[in-house]
């Protein structure tokens, strides 16, 4: 149950990242088409993951099929993970692969309908002002209203692994 909990806490920075990665790189106006598109990927996830999984599912070793799906997809999100820290930067301005030029085109082009910027530093009024304001209760609710049924259709589902029937959890 520790572990679950762990797995919870961990993922649910998955849904924000997703938000803040998009609003660093798109104008508003793009948000919504590209948070489709993130999305999009749980259900082409759950495809290949099925698939996968299945595949999985017919290793015969000594390790049970239910160890092995562990395995190779904790180790396919490890090295995913790594290949994140080392290469998605943290603004338009610090990416390796854009000219200085474009750099300032990329890191300009989502702002010019805002006033926002980015600052690390952090506020204890704008943390209070962010608890207080019913937006950041309704973006609160919005999502766990909606993650809630997808962790529990994609996490707690059954899985065939030669016609045994395993809980994953």
């Amino acid at each position: 149950m520790v572990l679950r909990v762990l797995l919870g806490v961990f993922e649910s920075i998955i849904s924000p990242s997703f938000s803040l990665i998009t609003g660093l790189w798109y104008k508003p106006s793009e948000h919504s088409l590209r948070h489709g598109i993130w999305f999009a990927g749980n259900g082409l996830a759950s495809i290949f993951g099925g698939v996968l999984g299945d595949a999985i599912g017919k290793i015969d070793d000594q390790l049970a099929a239910w160890r092995w799906l562990f395995i190779i997809f904790g180790l396919i999100t490890f090295t995913w993970s790594l290949v994140l820290m080392f290469f998605l930067p943290d603004s338009a301005l610090t990416t390796r692969w854009l000219t200085p030029h474009e750099r300032e085109i990329a890191h300009s082009r989502p702002q010019k309908n805002t006033h926002s910027f980015k600052d690390t530093h952090w506020k204890r009024h704008q943390a209070i002002e962010a608890v207080m304001d019913p937006k950041t209760w309704l973006f609160f609710a919005y999502t766990a209203f909606t993650s809630l049924p997808n962790g529990g259709v994609t996490s707690v589902s059954l899985l065939s692994f030669n016609n045994v029937f395993i809980l994953r959890i």
